[in-house]
């Protein structure tokens, strides 16, 4: 998912939040190079946009399975500048992405088939070799450039022809461009660039799948080469190259009728510059979604519609339709939803933003998305990440990512008040990485504390001076046991907007420091954080490119909170319960969610109708946020004495032409029920089909028509689920 933001600088023309905020145009990205070293802790998630490679017609597809295929060429200047194949026999193979000194972890692509094969442009190891510091000693140094070059594709049949393409970039100064060529590779008239959308030291959503209509460059052409262009020569500050590009699951298909796409939504709060996944009740303002909507069909539109839901455990809270009419054929609209939701009560609230039209959408899967948020009590937690809600980060940065980034750091998150705000505490998620030895404390600068500029020009002008500094706290190295910290803080914010956050210390860079941070809506405003580096070669403010940390303020409402959770498990029927649930502990009402065997989730406080053994984890949310959990055994179930906790199901090539591999684990071999409903829920497989445990099954769908499907495999007190692509 690409970024929607509203333009700040419009914002500021037409709205002010209150005197404190002359923002000017200080938000815009830095030039300054700002490299990050590998981190070596565990990253919790990672966060994959939901995809689909398209539907119609595949002419040709290119999966990477076997290799660079055969007839394509791969050249760079310098000569050593080339695309790398990575596969399941090569070394490094497909689990590992960059290999260069400043990506950190990042990569492998997450696509459809990165488990066969994929192609990366690594211009990171290619200038330093993996080596920090060791600028232009690899064996192609920067500045590069990088031609991957397909064989002769004959088009000639096909008037209306569409591309996909699952690809992840990080940049520098690098960019991707797709190139055509109808002269067999001679000359290049046509490209498209992608991740054109990227500032210096920001990544994209890992995939970014694209999909565009390519008619009006190879229709009826019979001698096609499309080119993979990385280009990592000057073209401004910046300097050259550096990072990666990756892509996978190519694919040029015949552009269907009828394809409706939710291309990219943004999501703002009222006139907040930034938006929280937990608000006070009392800074509650109107939330609202923007729309990016694509008709990729060659027809336009019939009656089309976007409907922006919000729900609660009330249930439907608010309902918005918005007429999109007919579309014509390979346009777009951005709307914004017409009535903003301003919530009223305590609570998770979910959002489903999703596109109908008359004609039945040949991929309906990128026709949806869901959002989340929290709203918690007047004068409660306050929190610009959505991890409460996702249960998701992204990763940690801190004092060992910057150079520079050692004793003053400095890492700020913005939180805005209409009211009087008293913050006891603030509340950070912290890696196994921060070090015995090293301190913070709580620093909050007002919004006119900033100076005009970003970079080394910038800098926080009253920083001798900050609204609020808090007292020493003296890391142990045993906070990355549990990843919480609690900073005494005691203090009263007029209405207004601040950064607030860290200032970190570490003996000349002895010692470490490192927050979690969270991007994983890809929704935060550049504004939203900031990094203040007071030393280094380029001292400075700069904005955070990976979202915003996992600081929360007034979280001391869950210190020292505890909650004590009841409950029955009658599991000697063939289907189990889990009731008389009883919480005390918090302050109510409760939120509830389930985990447990097969990917089971629930929101609702009892459960009926358990047919599957294992463990189920019931976490409890309060009006604060704050959280308990309980586990619940279920052993009983008729059928199920002798079945694995953990039954799994692997279903491949996905997408493919009808013909599955169905691969188990932990089942017991036997007759199973195979169904397959459509995307309105109509069974149009069902057959009973004697599976193995160890081999491979085969799943012969061929007949169906092309599109996106549910598979459903039943039996021995097992359900297991999975979503298919027929193309």
């Amino acid at each position: 998912m690409k970024k929607i933001y509203l333009n700040l600088l419009a914002i500021l023309s037409v709205i002010s939040l209150s005197a404190q905020l002359p923002l000017n145009n200080i938000f815009k990205y830095s030039e300054e190079r700002i490299m990050a070293p590998s981190e070596g802790e565990p990253i919790k998630s990672s966060r994959k946009t939901k995809s689909t490679a398209g539907c119609g017609s595949l002419i040709y597809g290119f999966d990477f399975s076997n290799g660079i295929p055969a007839g394509w060429s791969n050249f760079g200047s310098s000569s050593g500048a080339l695309f790398e194949y990575r596969g399941q026999s090569t070394t490094p193979d497909f689990t590992t992405g960059s290999r260069g000194a400043y990506t950190g972890t990042r990569g492998p692509i997450a696509s459809t088939t990165a488990s066969n094969g994929f192609m990366i442009f690594d211009s990171d190891f290619l200038d330093n070799n993996g080596t920090a510091g060791a600028f232009g000693t690899g064996a192609a140094p920067s500045p590069h450039r990088g031609f991957l070059t397909t064989s002769p594709l004959d088009f000639s049949n096909y008037s209306n022809v569409s591309m996909t393409i699952e690809s992840y970039a990080r940049t520098f100064y690098g960019q991707s461009w797709i190139n055509f060529s109808y002269d067999g590779g001679a000359t290049f008239s046509d490209s498209i660039q992608l991740h054109s959308d990227l500032d210096v030291n920001t990544e994209s959503d890992n995939p970014t799948v694209y999909s565009f209509n390519i008619g009006q460059f190879v229709g009826g052409k019979n001698n096609v080469v499309v080119g993979f262009y990385y280009n990592g020569f000057p073209g401004n500050a910046n300097g050259n190259g550096y990072y990666f590009w990756m892509f996978d699951d190519v694919a040029f298909i015949e552009t269907p009728d009828h394809n409706m796409a939710l291309s990219d939504w943004g999501w703002s709060q009222g006139n907040r510059l930034s938006v929280y996944g937990v608000t006070p009740l009392n800074e509650v303002q109107a939330n609202k979604a923007t729309l990016l909507v694509e008709n990729k069909g060659l027809a336009a539109t019939t009656n089309g519609l976007a409907e922006v839901e919000t729900s609660n455990l009330s249930g439907v809270a608010s309902i918005d339709s918005i007429s999109l009419g007919a579309m014509i054929s390979q346009t777009d609209s951005t709307i914004e939803q017409a009535i903003g939701f301003t919530p009223t009560d305590t609570g998770n609230y979910t959002v489903r933003m999703e596109l109908s039209q008359d004609s039945a959408d040949c991929d309906p899967i990128d026709n949806a998305e869901f959002y989340g948020y929290m709203v918690s009590e007047t004068g409660g937690l306050y929190a610009a990440d959505h991890e409460l809600i996702t249960g998701e980060l992204s990763g940690y940065l801190g004092t060992n990512s910057f150079t520079g980034g050692e004793d003053g750091f400095m890492m700020l998150n913005m939180f805005e008040f209409d009211n009087p705000y008293e913050i006891n505490t603030l509340w950070m998620n912290v890696s196994e990485l921060t070090s015995e030895g090293a301190q913070a404390r709580v620093v909050i600068f007002d919004t006119l504390g900033l100076a005009t500029g970003l970079g080394a020009s910038g800098g926080l002008t009253n920083q001798g001076n900050p609204v609020f500094t808090g007292q020493f706290y003296d890391f142990d190295g045993s906070e990355g046991d549990s990843g919480e910290v609690y900073l005494q803080v005691g203090t009263t914010l007029q209405p207004g907007a601040y950064f607030i956050g860290i200032e970190c210390f570490t003996v000349g860079g002895i010692d470490t420091i490192r927050i979690a941070y969270e991007d994983v809506f890809g929704i935060h405003d550049p504004a939203a954080s900031l990094i203040y580096l007071a030393a280094g070669t380029s001292p400075g403010l700069y904005t955070n490119p990976n979202g915003v940390y996992l600081m929360r303020l007034n979280q001391s409402n869950c210190s020292g909170v505890t909650f004590t959770i009841n409950g029955n498990v009658d599991d000697s029927q063939e289907l189990g319960t889990i009731s008389g649930i009883t919480v005390t502990g918090g302050k109510g009402p409760y939120q509830a969610s389930w985990e447990g065997p097969n990917f089971f989730t629930s929101s609702s406080l009892n459960l009926s109708n358990i047919n599957t053994q294992g463990v189920y984890t019931l976490t409890i949310y309060d009006k604060n946020g704050c959280s308990g959990s309980k586990d619940f055994d279920v052993r009983g179930v008729v059928g199920t004495e002798d079945q694995s906790f953990e039954s799994t199901m692997e279903v491949y090539p996905n997408p493919s032409s009808g013909l599955f591999s169905l691969k188990f684990n932990q089942i017991k071999a036997g007759p199973y029920n195979v169904k397959v409903r459509n995307m309105l829920g109509q069974v149009v497989y069902n057959n009973t089909i004697n599976l193995n445990v160890n081999g491979n099954n085969l799943l012969d769908l061929s007949t169906l028509t092309k599109g996106a499907y549910i598979l459903n495999v039943s039996g021995e007190s097992i359900e297991l689920n999975e979503n298919i692509i027929i193309k």
